[in-house]
């Protein structure tokens, strides 16, 4: 397939303000030109797809340091971003396993490494069903990655955990639990330069009430 898209910045990348980042007003809307070709195989067990992409992408709207202290958005230089993607997902029994993963190649027209933007990339999902309980467990992975456009500051790869539990009590009534960032990471960053949140759960009912 080929497709051309345009993304109008977002309000936090327009308007935000932070004590270390903020937006731009002045920001023109990203321009896309893109192709990709996929190949996929599906049986009641297994899903599997396989493709490759390439963007060439204009006024790229990146987060960026404007001095020692702030980071601001702007409209970077034009980019190509090429690479792979991946799909797995299979189903026996009780049981739900999904893999994810890719590979990319993104770098601006003079040669340097997109920020923010990770070689490798991966998730594993796996679930297991009991009667009326089940138990799930997601990892997200990715690589290091540039902070600047100059390659001068690396974020450290990072793997995430999360997970949890949930309980349909009866027709009516489900109890899930949720579990986030289980190895209480506090040293990763977003793409505004913000530490993630360490730990968290969140326990939630849900009664419904047309079930019979």
């Amino acid at each position: 397939a080929v497709a051309r898209a345009y993304r109008l910045p977002s309000f936090a990348e327009l308007d935000f303000e932070g004590s270390a980042t903020r937006g731009n007003p002045d920001l023109d809307p990203e321009d896309a030109l893109g192709a990709d070709l996929w190949a996929e195989i599906a049986t009641e067990q297994v899903h599997a797809r396989l493709g490759a992409f390439y963007q060439r992408v204009f006024d790229l709207i990146l987060f960026v340091p404007v001095s020692a202290y702030q980071i601001q958005a702007a409209n970077s230089n034009d980019a190509r971003i090429f690479g792979l993607e991946g799909e797995l997902y299979f189903r026996h029994r009780s049981w739900n396993i999904g893999l994810t993963g890719s590979w990319l190649e993104p770098r601006t027209m003079d040669g340097r490494t997109l920020a923010y933007r990770s070689r490798f990339s991966g998730s594993c999902y796996a679930s297991y069903r009991y009667r009326r309980l089940m138990a799930f467990l997601r990892a997200q992975a990715r690589s290091s990655f540039y902070l600047d456009r100059f390659e001068s500051r690396e974020e450290e790869g990072r793997i995430l955990l999360s997970g949890g539990m949930e309980a349909r009590l009866t027709r009516q009534l489900n109890l899930t639990l949720h579990l986030t960032n289980i190895t209480d990471n506090k040293e990763a960053v977003d793409v505004y330069q913000t530490p993630l949140p360490g730990f968290a759960w969140l326990l939630s009912v849900q009664w419904n009430h047309g079930d019979k």
